[in-house]
């Protein structure tokens, strides 16, 4: 692999944001990633009748200067909407807490740059900071309460062209909003599964990428989420030239979007590792985009026993001492301890199945639940 050398300048700007990056992944999520356009107000979703709070809305927050010394253009994501105040107020805190600190560190290392200038008797060519921001998915249960943020930060401080780093914000939208993570997305082997889609994207563009420079994705690898789709995000010349930019590899972790918005009828579930027959009863994504998948057949695998009353459209299942109630039309889930719970959605009947959301499995069966490119799994 060909190495390169970065001015000493923008290496210590891209060491400050790494380690802000790294502080932020261990408490409140946050990473960053690169966008097209400068973005203004964005409404990004509309209230449904059975949301509790209006629609997630993402404004832009501005910051120009133009001195002797450098030019600053900033606009960071400021977010609004979120079901908790509080991790809202803390997320924002931490966005701005970014964009300051590269601000301040481009403003003292262009004040010493232009003064070794002076001393040498050179030109002083000003430096630059420009952030932009796009909204890859808003966050509505349409996109599966995913709100998922791809910020640019360009940084030139001299040399013979700037620098981009690229971050990113997945944040799962919910009563306790938290981190989306990979191994959320494809499971305990998440590693394995995306490391073997970006070897093929190099293997199959040889010429884009630099040869043996990819050994794996890293532990806080940047990523964003776009319909049933994570991209797997890298940063200038971590595999690929400078002319390729920040390089983006594709992931479908919820099958292939581009044929019907990441319906999982195709793929298969595995229970405890054992692949389950569904026969005619296939999971699939229902309008708001959430994962609708069959009960009687999952529940039975998990060692439930399931009691149906047609009277009242109601499911009751019995393991042990446990007794968990799911009925047809209410997003009301009772659990062992008559405790309610509200998972976005309502049980259906379709085609004569009855159906509960994917997340019934984890939330109220205590089972571990994975999705990828090629099964569903889950483990009691």
């Amino acid at each position: 692999m060909t190495q390169h050398r970065l001015t000493s300048n923008c290496l210590k700007i891209l060491v400050l944001g790494a380690i802000s990056s790294l502080m932020f992944h261990a408490g409140t999520p946050l990473s960053f990633a690169s966008g097209n356009g400068i973005a203004d107000t964005i409404d990004v979703g509309s209230p449904l009748a059975n949301q509790k709070t209006s629609a997630i809305k993402v404004s832009a927050k501005t910051i120009k200067t133009i001195s002797k010394t450098y030019t600053a253009n900033v606009q960071y994501p400021v977010i609004a909407g979120l079901r908790s105040t509080q991790y809202q107020g803390e997320l924002n805190y931490r966005i701005s807490e970014l964009a300051r600190q590269d601000l301040e560190a481009v403003k003292k290392q262009a004040a010493s740059g232009a003064a070794e200038a002076i001393d040498a008797g050179i030109d002083f060519i000003p430096y630059d900071i420009t952030v932009k921001y796009e909204v890859m998915s808003d966050g509505s249960p349409g996109n599966s309460n995913y709100l998922s943020i791809k910020v640019l930060t360009y940084l030139f401080t001299g040399g013979a062209h700037g620098i981009t780093r690229m971050d990113t914000y997945n944040i799962r939208n919910s009563d306790k909003p938290s981190l989306i993570t990979l191994k959320d997305l494809f499971g305990a082997d998440y590693k394995a599964v995306i490391n073997k889609k970006v070897k093929e994207e190099i293997a199959s563009n040889p010429d884009h990428y630099f040869q043996d420079a990819f050994t794996g994705i890293t532990d806080d690898q940047t990523f964003y989420v776009k319909g049933g789709d994570a991209y797997i995000v890298f940063q200038n010349y971590e595999i690929a030239p400078y002319a390729a930019g920040l390089p983006e590899i594709k992931v479908p972790y919820a099958g292939d979007s581009s044929s019907g918005g990441g319906q999982l009828i195709s793929l298969p579930v595995f229970i405890n590792g054992v692949k389950l027959d569904l026969g005619q009863a296939p999971l699939f994504t229902n309008e708001s985009g959430i994962v609708m998948a069959p009960l009687r057949p999952i529940s039975a695998a998990l060692g439930y026993k399931l009691n149906w009353k047609e009277a009242s459209q109601q499911a009751k299942l019995f393991k042990g001492s446990q007794l968990i109630t799911a009925t047809v039309g209410k997003d009301s889930y009772i659990s062992e301890k008559n405790a309610l719970l509200s998972l976005e959605t309502a049980p259906v009947i379709k085609n004569g199945t009855l159906y509960v959301p994917l997340a019934f499995y984890s939330e109220l069966l205590q089972a571990k639940v994975a999705y990828t490119a090629t099964a569903v799994m889950i483990t009691a």
